[in-house]
């Protein structure tokens, strides 16, 4: 058993591991001082009231260019299972059950896409990938691109689902299947 952990550490596992404890703490008590900034909390979450792939379908309307919304929603599809792997593979508590296990509590806004373990950030790594991949066939539209990734992976600490260290890697995660593809 140890034997195949340490192949699949080495030859599948493509993200760090996830921060130690007292990082942890750290992270959360950042993510309640977000939680309490009434400004900063609501800046992010209407875009996630939005479906990811709209977003960057619309960028891409906006600027002129046709609807892409079903191949966007092939790209985020595309990762799922990377996701998932490395999700089942670190088992990491979120954000509140992280809080709760610690004898502390966190307001979090219960999300029905957040019902799996936090890291890495499956919204950070598709919205990133899908920046990655668009940014690759339109140059042009690089930065609203990632910014729109950003807004969509912020919009995960600002609801109190993620940490900071989920959304890093999922942004590794991203960055390195993109390079898998386009390699």
């Amino acid at each position: 058993m140890k034997k195949l952990r340490e192949y699949i550490e080495k030859n599948i596992i493509v993200i760090p591991p996830p921060p130690d404890l007292e990082t942890k703490i750290e992270e959360l008590n950042y993510i309640k001082k977000r939680r309490d900034d009434p400004v900063t909390a609501d800046k992010y979450s209407k875009i996630l009231d939005l479906n990811g792939a709209e977003i960057f379908n619309q960028i891409l309307i906006n600027a002129g260019f046709r609807d892409h919304k079903q191949a966007i929603l092939d790209l985020q599809k595309e990762i799922i299972p990377e996701i998932y792997f490395h999700k089942k593979y670190f088992n990491q508590m979120r954000p509140n059950e992280f809080a709760k296990y610690i004898g502390d509590n966190l307001n979090y806004d219960y999300l029905e896409s957040a019902q799996t373990p936090s890291y890495p950030s499956g919204h950070t790594a598709q919205a990133f990938y899908i920046a990655y991949c668009l940014s690759n066939k339109f140059p042009s539209l690089k930065k609203p691109l990632y910014k729109a990734a950003d807004m969509i992976a912020e919009s995960r600490i600002d609801r109190g689902v993620h940490f900071p260290s989920d959304n890093e890697a999922g942004k590794i995660l991203a960055r390195r299947l993109f390079i898998e593809k386009v390699t």
